[in-house]
């Protein structure tokens, strides 16, 4: 599946296109097995803190899969319920498993408003629009294939790849 995405570059009145296409099963071919921890959690906060972006996590030599999830998300739980047979089948693959908070408490209306504009902007940052939120990286790096919106081409391309390792 081939995207055209076409970004506009800010003052300029420019812009450029990215081709990005999304790839299929077949193109998920077998890399090096990875070596370390292979499933590991942060969360959305601290990748903000750190100033780092998914592209940052993926490693090298190893198809790195980021998965957004929030604890109050049926989907995120069921797919995390799949992961660790994935896991065993391929081991050049890597998750990074990004936690959104699914709650927070604040001491007044305006508290709250300020919290929540500050999610949605970090959110925004980061185009997670949902939960889960899947992105993949080949053994190179690059993206292969993103969540962007209601369009969830990464959880569509996971759930097949799971369902072919059996």
């Amino acid at each position: 599946m081939k995207k055209l995405l076409l970004l506009a570059v800010l003052g300029t009145g420019g812009y450029f296109a990215y081709d990005m296409t999304t790839a299929s099963v077949d193109d998920l071919k077998p890399a090096q097995a990875a070596e370390g921890v292979r499933h590991a959690e942060t969360t959305l906060d601290e990748l903000e803190a750190a100033g780092a972006t998914f592209a940052d996590l993926a490693r090298p030599g190893v198809y790195t899969l980021i998965v957004v999830s929030s604890d109050r998300c049926p989907p995120c739980q069921k797919l995390e319920k799949r992961l660790p047979a994935f896991l065993s089948a391929r081991p050049d693959v890597v998750v990074m498993t990004v936690d959104l908070p699914s709650s927070f408490s604040a001491g007044s209306e305006q508290e709250a408003q300020k919290m929540m504009a500050s999610m949605q902007a970090r959110n925004g940052r980061y185009n997670v629009g949902s939960t889960p939120h899947v992105e993949i990286f080949d053994p190179s790096g690059k993206p292969i294939a993103r969540d962007d919106g209601s369009d969830k081409d990464g959880y569509e391309l996971l759930q097949e790849w799971i369902a072919a390792e059996g």
